[in-house]
This record gives C-alpha cells, sequence and structure tokens, in this order.
C-alpha cells in the first residue's frame, strides 16, 4: 500500500520490512516517487532490484527495472512523471546470506522503531529478531 507521509512512521515501517523475504509493494504518487525510491534505497539497501510500473492495465503503463539505487537515480533526473506508480522491491536474501549490517543501519533501525512508538527495549529485541544480530 502507501508508506505512511509521516518520516518517522515510514522509517520504522522500512526498518520492520529490512528483513522481510517477501516482495514489497508500495503505491505511490509520481511527484513523490524519486524521494521514495531514495528513501528505500537507504532503508533496504541500494542493492535490492525493483520493478516500477507507472499507469498499470493502461494504453501507456511503463516497467523500469534496476536496482533501487540505480532507479533513484533514473527517476531524480526525469521531469513531470505522471500517471500511477507501483513499486516493487524484492525481498532480503534468504537464509544466512544478508549482508551484515553496521553499527549506523542498526542505530538507525532503533532509531526508528522508537520514534515508531516501540519502548527502547521493545525495539531491541525487534531490531534483534529481524537483523539476527546478536544483542550487544
Amino acid at each position: 500500500g502507501f508508506l505512511p507521509r509521516q518520516q518517522s512512521q515510514r522509517r520504522a515501517l522500512l526498518g520492520r520490512w529490512q528483513a522481510s523475504e517477501a516482495t514489497l509493494v508500495f503505491y505511490e504518487s509520481p511527484h513523490r516517487t524519486a524521494a521514495t525510491l531514495k528513501e528505500l534505497a537507504g532503508a533496504l539497501g541500494g542493492d535490492r532490484r525493483c520493478c516500477v510500473g507507472r499507469e498499470l492495465t493502461k494504453m501507456h503503463e511503463e516497467f523500469t527495472r534496476a536496482t533501487l539505487a540505480e532507479a533513484a537515480s533514473m527517476f531524480g533526473e526525469r521531469d513531470g512523471l505522471k500517471g500511477e506508480v507501483t513499486i516493487l522491491c524484492e525481498g532480503a536474501p534468504v537464509g544466512g546470506d544478508r549482508p551484515a549490517l553496521s553499527e549506523d543501519e542498526l542505530r538507525e533501525q532503533l532509531r526508528g522503531r522508537i520514534l515508531g512508538g516501540s519502548s527502547p527495549s521493545r525495539a531491541c529485541k525487534e531490531v534483534v529478531e529481524a537483523t539476527k544480530v546478536r544483542r550487544k
């Protein structure tokens, strides 16, 4: 569906989905597509593959397949995007193939969950469960 408009809520939600192996589907306004792709690249990893569909089931439908970082760059340079936009992001790698997160990324996940309303201890438990990182 649509991501929350409030930045703290978006970050908390994306932090929870970062380790999800499921394909993620987002609907977005054409005016916010570039910013959303940039935020997704930062939260989920710029190397995740995505497909950005525009005007689905209509005469001028268009699909762009790239990594999140490449798509953010492409749509950032594009002016006057119109129509309905759907973003599909591949899920996290299955099993132990997940890349290790830096301390800054872990802190950002914690911060997003706390700003989203979780207590610090609950946020820590959620991050540990989602990332499989040992609690420090």
